[in-house]
């Protein structure tokens, strides 16, 4: 399950049993899509107050987003501004939620391929700042890691410097956050690019740290057991087998 201190910030103020059932389903079961009707379904009713109305829209972008509908997830966040209208600073979960806009709304832009426009940065900034104020360890390295994945995919290059931002994550996160997984597989896919055998060594290392940590039963076992047998042929080890 999720840890999100933004998450449980939002779920103390919204008012509706359907609402929270459904945003618990998406956020916390990771059950993409599912949502989407109902959620649809609670706006057009005009039922909800202005804080649940919020809420239904960006967990309705993020379903959006998750599910590759990038043109229904862009028409709300070109409506950023009348959303986050209302939200009072000075109140913990207005100030949570409106944190969780600019997180989700800069992030989809990214995968929409809007990475380099003013707004992603605006919006990621904001967000920095929002979480930065609530002291929310977890959602900053959450946030920070959506935003390392996107500078891999528009970036060829800095795999060092995307390395050290991984590794700028408090260690007390890094199990819950897969952080070894993480840096294991972009060490290998740095020697992969630039032949460096220090990366492959890296690779080496914390793939074998990860998996010693990793539940053999978890999907991410089997993803670190595959990096790590693609990083040993490369350094002509003896091949671990697949769980």
């Amino acid at each position: 399950m999720i840890k999100s201190e933004i998450f449980e910030l939002i779920q103390k103020e919204v008012i509706d049993k359907k609402l929270l059932n459904l945003i618990n389903n998406q956020f916390l079961k990771d059950n993409w899509g599912e949502s989407l009707v109902g959620l649809k379904n609670l706006i057009n009713n005009n039922s909800l107050n202005f804080y649940d109305k919020k809420v239904a829209l960006i967990f309705l972008c993020r379903d959006y987003s998750l599910t590759y509908r990038y043109g229904e997830c862009h028409d709300i966040i070109i409506e950023c501004d009348t959303i986050i209208s209302n939200l009072n600073n000075d109140n913990q979960s207005h100030n949570a939620l409106k944190g969780f806009i600019f997180h989700q709304f800069a992030i989809s832009l990214g995968y929409m391929g809007k990475k380099r426009e003013p707004l992603y940065k605006e919006y990621l900034a904001q967000a920095y700042k929002i979480y930065d104020s609530l002291n929310v360890e977890s959602d900053l390295a959450e946030l920070m890691i959506h935003s390392i994945d996107l500078d891999y995919y528009y970036e060829s290059l800095g795999i060092p410097d995307l390395i050290n931002r991984y590794k700028s994550i408090p260690e007390k996160l890094y199990e819950g956050k897969d952080i070894l997984f993480r840096i294991g597989v972009m060490s290998l896919m740095g020697y992969l690019q630039t032949g460096r055998s220090t990366l492959l060594q890296n690779a080496l290392k914390d793939l074998n740290n990860y998996l010693k940590r990793s539940s053999k039963d978890h999907y991410m076992n089997y993803l670190a057991t595959c990096a790590l047998i693609i990083a040993q042929k490369e350094d002509n080890q003896k091949l671990i087998d697949l769980p």
